[in-house]
């Protein structure tokens, strides 16, 4: 396409976009494969958009751009996508300029890499919004995997880091927060340093997995001391710590659960899942637990369905939060009755 690959601007008055993307591939466009823009220069428009299991990829400048501005609103929920291969940008790219403190971003389960600047950016100006990044992959983005920033005098950042799994970035997380930020149950390694801590703010980056390298490091010598993997107050008086405490060191993923064949399309509003899955590890349903920690090898979990399709993401994970291989399935919801068409 001569720009974009999908489009929508929420512009002028009390102007509302709902917008589900479901299932695309969008690629090979001039500019960027989906942007997403709410303006509010005249009006309070506002953006309502789910990006669910898409694939976009080969795009110039961004893979997903989305940009809020102007006191405008965006709830934005990115889950279960992949984000690959941009040739000069970002693979997710969310710019928020002065909007609206109800805007809202969700970013799940999404694999992102092989882009040439950040796997995902988030850069607040004169914005108090911060993200929800759990349960993505973030790995070969030649600058960094996750890069969050923010400027200006009313500017606000400390986002919601858990479950992710980030490597082989160039750097693996950037971050420039305005309060003390807590980073879990992640997976951090082989990233040319694996945090960069920009803030004065302390980092709290306890209970992280850092790769078979570090860990052997951490397991000699005392605490706390500066590590090469981290940039922080050892390498520069006016920074944060990165408390690197309580690292992991018994690593062993779950075996993906199996799923039983769901029932599709169907008219009821909720489904039974059942499956199997390892002794001592419970079941995450689209990034929300659905299943505790237990010693069972079987599970099930009863689901509410909307209409239409209900795209389904289930990984097992341990007692330490670390998570297994996804698997897919989806179920379609259809309570129309057929029609006649004469």
């Amino acid at each position: 396409n001569g720009r974009y690959g999908i489009y929508a601007k929420a512009y002028q008055g009390t102007t509302q976009i709902q917008a589900n993307l479901t299932g695309n591939e969008v690629f090979q466009n001039m500019d960027s494969g989906v942007y997403l823009e709410a303006d509010g220069s005249s009006g309070n428009p506002e953006i309502h958009a789910n990006l669910l299991n898409n694939q976009v990829h080969e795009n110039p400048k961004y893979g997903i751009y989305i940009h809020t501005k102007y006191g405008a609103s965006s709830v934005v929920e990115v889950r279960d996508n992949q984000l690959y291969s941009t040739i000069n940008g970002d693979g997710l790219y969310i710019h928020n300029y002065s909007a609206a403190n109800t805007s809202a971003y969700t970013i799940t389960g999404n694999e992102i890499y092989s882009n040439r600047n950040a796997g995902l950016r988030y850069y607040n100006q004169y914005t108090d919004v911060s993200p929800v990044i759990t349960n993505n992959t973030l790995h070969d983005n030649s600058d960094f995997g996750l890069h969050l920033d923010q400027t200006g005098s009313s500017a606000s950042l400390v986002p919601t880091l858990s479950g992710n799994t980030i490597h082989h970035n160039g750097t693996g997380i950037f971050i420039n927060a305005t309060a003390a930020t807590t980073i879990d149950n992640s997976e951090l390694y082989t990233n040319s340093a694996d945090i960069r801590n920009q803030s004065s703010s302390a980092v709290n980056a306890q209970g992280n997995w850092w790769g078979v390298d570090t860990t052997n490091l951490l397991n000699t010598g005392s605490h706390p001391r500066n590590l090469s993997n981290l940039y922080d107050t050892f390498d520069d008086g006016n920074l944060g710590t990165v408390d690197y405490s309580a690292w992991l060191t018994n690593y062993a993923t779950p075996s993906a659960p199996t799923l039983v064949p769901v029932s599709s399309p169907v008219a009821t509003a909720t489904q039974t899942l059942t499956g199997g899955k390892e002794a001592n590890s419970g079941i995450m349903l689209n990034g929300i637990e659905v299943v505790a920690v237990d010693a069972q090898t079987t599970w099930s979990a009863e689901i509410t369905l909307q209409e239409g399709p209900n795209p389904l993401s289930l990984s097992a994970f341990n007692a330490e939060g670390l998570l297994s291989e996804t698997i897919t399935a989806q179920i379609v919801r259809d309570t129309q009755a057929p029609s006649l068409i004469s």
